[in-house]
């Protein structure tokens, strides 16, 4: 591709260094706090500089957070047998979480759509997982049943996602293990393979 004109350096498009530009009182600013060599530096240097400086800045705290946010979700704060911990967790009334694990195409997805939307549209193989709070009814009828809000965690079943099923077992109460019964019926020794890897 043909230039039909010269390239036009950002500076040369948005001058720092005039009294017009936006970006002039953040440079003298600048100026004044630092010492000789770097405050001869060219206005465009120096508010590069300061931005490049922010915007690191910005996205290591970013990521900090969100990777505090996804650890606290993903490890619980007290060594709890999970029996004991999802008893607590009923009679106050917190959800409990339960996981959806299996091999590929057992039908997870679509309990999980069945639960959560009322719904059971088409699915497919799905790299990552899916989540959502649900409330069940627990135990009575009528008046007396009593409802039991649920995280319910649909994790998928590729033999290379495998592991992520780790990642959730230290904040899990309940885990259902999906099967499908027309290939446990045929004998196939993949699916039968991976309960086997899920009870170890």
């Amino acid at each position: 591709m043909a230039f039909l004109g010269p390239p036009v350096r950002w500076p040369d498009a948005l001058p720092i260094d005039n009294d017009a530009s936006p970006f002039y009182p953040l440079a003298s600013s600048l100026r004044r706090i630092l010492p000789g060599p770097l405050a001869t530096l060219p206005s465009s240097i120096l508010v590069s500089i300061t931005l490049t400086f922010l915007l690191i800045t910005g996205i290591a705290i970013f990521s900090a957070v969100l990777n505090a946010r996804r650890s606290s979700l993903l490890v619980s704060e007290k060594a709890v047998p999970a029996s004991s911990s999802a008893t607590q967790r009923r009679k106050s009334g917190q959800p409990i979480t339960a996981l959806l694990v299996g091999p590929e195409q057992t039908g997870k997805s679509s309990i999980f759509s069945a639960l959560v939307f009322q719904a059971v549209p088409e699915t497919q193989t799905s790299q990552h997982e899916n989540e959502s709070r649900i409330t069940l009814r627990a135990e009575g009828h009528g008046e007396k049943a009593v409802e039991q809000p649920v995280q319910l965690v649909d994790l998928p079943g590729h033999p290379r996602l495998r592991g992520r099923v780790g990642d959730f077992l230290s904040v899990a109460d309940k885990i259902v293990f999906c099967v499908d019964t027309t290939t446990a019926i045929r004998g196939a020794s993949t699916k039968n393979d991976t309960l086997i890897e899920a009870v170890e």
